[in-house]
């Protein structure tokens, strides 16, 4: 169970990292200024920091748990479930146009 207390902290802290640092999203400081024209950062970074904020959040809520194992079997469809629905949202034409 302590993984769950350093995975949802350092989710948390990563969240809050993103949301003011966007510079540390996966790619984006490696692209072009065209690229980056091409790029919403502002509905990228709040939802990339959202996302980990939930996450770290959800892991963090487990501890208060420890006598329900079938919790876990929940955080593992939850997790796929919100991994699959961030993949449709940033693949929408939203997140790229300005």
């Amino acid at each position: 169970m302590d993984s769950f207390a350093f995975v949802g902290g350092f989710l948390l802290i990563v969240g809050v990292a993103v949301f003011f640092f966007p510079k540390l999203i996966a790619g984006y400081n490696t692209m072009s200024k065209e690229e980056k024209k091409k790029i919403n950062i502002k509905k990228v970074k709040k939802h990339l920091a959202m996302e980990l904020v939930v996450f770290g959040g959800l892991a963090l809520l487990l501890l208060c748990f420890p006598q329900y194992p079938s919790l876990r079997i929940l955080w593992d469809l939850l997790l796929l479930i919100v991994l699959l629905v961030s993949i449709v949202l940033f693949n929408l034409p939203s997140f790229r146009d300005k």
